[in-house]
């Protein structure tokens, strides 16, 4: 059975890797306006940006919600990337400004929670984000052909040799999608083995640390006028919301040495000690719980009378 990632895995996640020490905010105006640019190249699907109707400053502020992304929506992530699933991106970019806010990027630079959202950005942005996330499900589930499907047709936005051809601004005409594919196979031929389940989680890491690291930082605060190094707090915080949603993809993957995953219904099982000073859970622990492993063991050990009598029905 297939899994996906979900909200509990990003939560126990945040939890294992300092989740709650990240309280950083974002903003978000009580209402966006959409307007059409000006001047945009011919056959543009998505010119448009949405704008906030009031400007970001103190005067303002009465008209601006403010919310801890990181605690509040610990899988921020994964409801980013799973809108590359819908049809009309126009309409899930307006649904989700108005609900947590701009993702305060354009190229290379942070923008504040005041500045429009391109329309063009952002559905580039989900793509991404959506590719991240395909490539560690693959490796999640161990299907090398999903990881190879992925990488060379249909994410053509994630990892390097994908990005320097979409930076190609005139590219020459040998220079297309199969050409980049064809790259691609080669380097996995020659520096994995041939093994995409390899290259998709180097690449997948590789990505989630470049964004992280461009837009997140880590820092110790120290509480005021102490003297214990007690006082200390390691903390995050992030330059933008698109910082926010990659440091939670980021925990999830940095968690990975102190988790498994139930064999049954492949929920995140943590094997740090519950409690100070415990004993780490098993390495070898293999299900959630006693259920779960009663539930696997029928589904996978029945009767060899059992199975002839579903054969013959099937």
């Amino acid at each position: 059975m297939w899994q996906r990632l979900g909200r509990d895995d990003f939560d126990k996640a945040s939890g294992l890797m300092g989740g709650n020490r990240g309280s950083h905010t974002w903003r978000v105006c009580e209402e966006y306006e959409l307007k059409r640019l000006v001047d945009t190249p011919e056959g543009d699907s998505l010119p448009y940006v949405l704008v906030p109707k009031y400007p970001y400053d103190p005067s303002y502020f009465d008209k601006w919600r403010t919310y801890a992304p990181l605690e509040d929506t610990p899988d921020l992530f994964l409801r980013f990337a799973r809108l590359h699933e819908k049809g009309n991106q126009g309409e899930a970019m307006v649904d989700w400004v108005h609900s947590y806010g701009i993702l305060g990027q354009d190229g290379e630079t942070p923008r504040s929670p005041g500045e429009p959202q391109h329309a063009k950005d952002f559905k580039e942005t989900v793509g991404e984000a959506a590719g991240i996330l395909a490539l560690y499900e693959a490796v999640l589930n161990g299907d090398g052909e999903k990881a190879k499907s992925a990488i060379l047709e249909e994410y053509p936005t994630v990892g390097i040799s994908w990005r320097m051809y979409n930076s190609v601004p005139d590219k020459p005409p040998y220079m297309d999608r199969e050409w980049v594919a064809e790259q691609i196979s080669e380097t996995v031929e020659k520096i994995f083995d041939g093994d995409y389940l390899q290259y998709a989680l180097e690449t997948a890491a590789g990505d989630v640390q470049d964004m992280v690291s461009s837009y997140c930082n880590p820092v110790l605060s120290v509480d005021e006028g102490s003297r214990d190094p007690t006082g200390i707090t390691a903390t995050w915080v992030f330059k933008n919301l698109l910082g926010a949603m990659y440091l939670q993809m980021y925990w999830l993957m940095g968690a990975g040495g102190d988790i498994t995953r139930c064999r049954y219904c492949g929920r995140i099982i943590s094997l740090t000690s519950p409690l100070p000073g415990a004993r780490k859970t098993r390495l070898d622990k293999k299900f959630c719980d006693n259920a779960c492993r009663q539930r696997h063991h029928y589904h996978t050990r029945t009767k060899p009378g059992r199975q002839a009598n579903q054969g013959k029905l099937e």
